[in-house]
């Protein structure tokens, strides 16, 4: 293994934090390039399902718990920068996470949403 001034076990240690953060890396990635969804309507209830490399989650909503479906925004900052995160809400939601397909972008989000609206015969909403 490599030496460091003179110290054997600080190389190793380099190494061993380098070789994580690409791993780490990398399973990011693939789990980025592998996450995939299903909004399925059939008889007369809404479903979501998500899955990736690392979770699972699905929700299913029956026509008459359903509010509304809308589009919704949610902004980020950071230091110079500002990004929106467009996503999917089911009123009244659920106690879990709320986003859905927030991977997706504006307009294939508001079209899935237009879709869910007219199959399910609900209000347009706010979008």
């Amino acid at each position: 293994m490599g030496n460091v001034s003179g110290q054997p076990v600080a190389g190793g240690f380099m190494l061993g934090t380098f070789t994580l953060v690409v791993v780490g890396m990398l399973l990011y990635r693939v789990n980025a390039a592998i996450q995939n969804g299903v909004i399925r309507i059939r008889g007369g209830s809404l479903s979501f399902r998500e899955h990736g490399l690392f979770r699972k989650r699905h929700e299913e909503w029956k026509r008459e718990e359903i509010a509304a479906v809308r589009v919704e925004v949610e902004e980020y900052r950071m230091r110079e920068s500002v990004s929106f995160d467009h996503f999917i809400r089911v009123e009244p939601a659920s106690e879990s996470e709320r986003q859905r397909f927030s991977r997706l972008g504006k307009d294939q989000i508001e079209w899935m949403v237009t879709t869910i609206q007219q199959h399910l015969d609900l209000d347009d909403g706010e979008q």
